[in-house]
């Protein structure tokens, strides 16, 4: 028989939670990174805040190999009063920009890191399938969204799209819309379901409806 394992980056949030338990249910082992707290020996526990690349491969060097991939981590940094210019002291403009950069880090070139060493130590394959969590924010379908937030997601997408220009493993963005806790199971359900078919769709963006 045949076993799948799947790493989940942003495995303790709610939709991080649902989507773990939904592929254990269609028989993945589950691996992941987390900034919650937590005894699972297969779940590695991270301060988003300061983390960087050390803290990560001793972790990524001990996995089994890995048929999927999917990054749902979130690391917002900007307030609704640091776009209004004046409107802040100087000292919370530089916080602030201390935790935009590891924002972005942890966002855009964390996931690039893990890859790299994955691929380093024959942790994926060619038929791996690595998947974003984006937002249709990105294309200004809301314009409340913060700008760090859109900005972000946008870069995710463009590498999405690099990335399978050069490699063949199969990579996937995905646009959930909103998620709460009265869809997230379904919606979690839903994703599994569609990851697990792995269709040789790489460099696609899909969007999970509402119905």
């Amino acid at each position: 028989m045949t076993v799948n394992n799947a790493l989940i980056i942003g495995c303790g949030s709610l939709h991080g939670k649902d989507l773990s338990e939904s592929l254990k249910n269609k028989g993945y082992n589950i691996y992941g990174i987390s900034g919650t707290t937590t005894t699972d020996p297969n779940i590695l526990t991270v301060d988003w805040n300061t983390c960087a690349i050390p803290d990560f491969e001793k972790f990524l060097r001990k996995l089994p190999d890995i048929d999927l991939i999917v990054f749902n981590q979130n690391s917002p940094a900007l307030t609704d009063n640091y776009i209004k210019l004046g409107s802040v002291d100087i000292f919370e403009v530089w916080k602030r920009a201390k935790k935009w950069s590891q924002s972005h880090y942890v966002n855009c070139i964390l996931p690039t890191h893990l890859l790299h060493t994955l691929a380093l130590t024959n942790k994926i394959n060619d038929h791996t399938c690595v998947a974003w969590m984006l937002s249709h924010s990105m294309f200004g379908k809301n314009p409340q969204s913060p700008v760090d937030y859109v900005g972000q997601k946008y870069q995710n997408y463009v590498m999405i799209k690099t990335l399978a220009l050069h490699n063949p493993q199969i990579f996937l963005g995905i646009s959930p819309g909103k998620i709460d806790a009265a869809n997230s199971v379904k919606k979690s359900k839903d994703l599994a379901d569609f990851l697990f078919d792995k269709k040789e769709c790489s460099g696609k963006l899909f969007v999970q409806t509402d119905n």
